[in-house]
């Protein structure tokens, strides 16, 4: 019955049940709340309605409460480790796939119906998403030599260029450009 109300009314419900609110008081708010909806053709709920709603709509809306609270906790830490404006989608799928870790060990901890076949799919994206992530670090890897290779070659031709500038003579001939000069008049 209770899981007909509308949403807020079921929402503040729940809140009041965390905060220990007493069945009586609760059943009275109840009462009038469905009144005001203008839940007409509903019958007066009773105490049979809200333990049935504790076992069913406010367990589940206590696990949902859990996983959003692990999932912002864990968005938290991901924030931390990732630099400030740099979130690969391997990263927002690792911080997903964690996120699903800890939904589903959450719902496996009440049921044991078929957790096997779960856990594997949840095995083999965990392995396909590390796939992933190595080949990010092996591109990461590579972008990274490449950009040392690159400053290595800048300083080579800065050092160069600076030598050659101490090399040259009055009016701004290096030695070697002298030398290929003097080869070529030669064999004219």
């Amino acid at each position: 019955m209770i899981a007909l109300l509308p949403h807020r009314v079921r929402l503040e419900l729940n809140q009041r049940l965390l905060a220990g609110e007493a069945e009586a008081a609760l059943l009275a708010w109840l009462t009038g709340r469905t009144d005001e909806e203008g839940a007409s053709g509903v019958r007066p709920l009773a105490a049979t309605d809200l333990a049935a709603w504790k076992e069913g709509g406010y367990r589940d809306w206590l696990k949902r409460q859990e996983t959003a609270r692990a999932m912002r906790q864990l968005a938290e830490e991901v924030a931390e480790l990732c630099p400030a404006g740099v979130e690969p989608a391997t990263e927002l799928l690792a911080a997903w796939l964690g996120c699903r870790y800890v939904a589903e060990s959450h719902r496996l901890r009440e049921s044991s119906a078929h957790p096997e076949g779960d856990w594997r799919r949840l095995r083999e994206f965990c392995s396909d998403v590390a796939t992933l992530r190595r080949l990010d670090q092996a591109a990461a890897r590579l972008r990274l030599d490449r950009e040392k290779f690159e400053e290595e070659g800048r300083e080579r031709r800065a050092k160069e260029e600076a030598d050659n500038r101490q090399q040259a003579g009055p009016r701004g001939i290096t030695q070697k450009t002298l030398e290929k000069i003097e080869q070529a008049i030669g064999l004219l």
